[in-house]
């Protein structure tokens, strides 16, 4: 195979690559946005749990270790003004109280959920081939920091993929027992 060939292989993955990027992008948003506003239950919007470390194309990924819910900061206890009662006769900070119940999704929006995890999980999966494809080119291998990019692309397809499975299967063992109630 040619030089000129090799390049062109490289660039149609590469382009491949980018589309699927768009493309899984985008279906992230309409699932955040899908979980964000359409809840019927008093709590407040949570960040999608399936949210997506393929929101930039740079080589550091957005972290995933913030959490959904992030509690409001308290103030300090020891804190005291002039002229004010004495420690232990002063209030405690307030705290706001959060529902604990589950949010509650009509069964439309939870279908159109489905439907855009199932579309998310055969985008990652061309990813994951492309990727791997865009590794095995010569130019790829041979050029390290570019292979370093691929890999880390990669690593995080194959993650996401192993999330998606374990939502999955956890959705299926959560409808069993569901069934098994009266």
């Amino acid at each position: 195979m040619n030089t000129n060939q090799k390049s062109t292989e490289r660039a149609f993955a590469l382009q491949k690559y980018l589309l699927l990027h768009s493309q899984h992008s985008a279906l992230q948003k309409h699932l955040s946005g899908i979980s964000t506003t359409s809840p019927t239950s008093s709590t407040s919007p949570t960040r999608s749990p399936s949210r997506s470390r393929f929101s930039s194309l740079s080589s550091s990924p957005e972290s995933n270790n913030e959490p959904f819910l992030s509690s409001p900061q308290t103030t300090n206890l020891h804190h005291r003004r002039s002229g004010s009662m004495p420690r232990h006769h002063q209030r405690p900070a307030f705290r706001t109280r959060r529902s604990s119940l589950p949010t509650v999704f009509d069964e439309s929006i939870l279908e159109e959920i489905e439907e855009d995890e199932s579309k998310l999980k055969d985008i990652n999966l061309q990813i994951k081939s492309t990727l791997t494809e865009l590794l095995n080119c010569e130019s790829v291998r041979s050029d390290r920091k570019y292979r370093m990019w691929v890999q880390t692309r990669l690593m995080d397809a194959e993650q996401e993929l192993k999330n998606s499975r374990t939502k999955s299967c956890e959705r299926r063992r959560s409808e069993d027992m569901g069934g098994m109630m009266f």
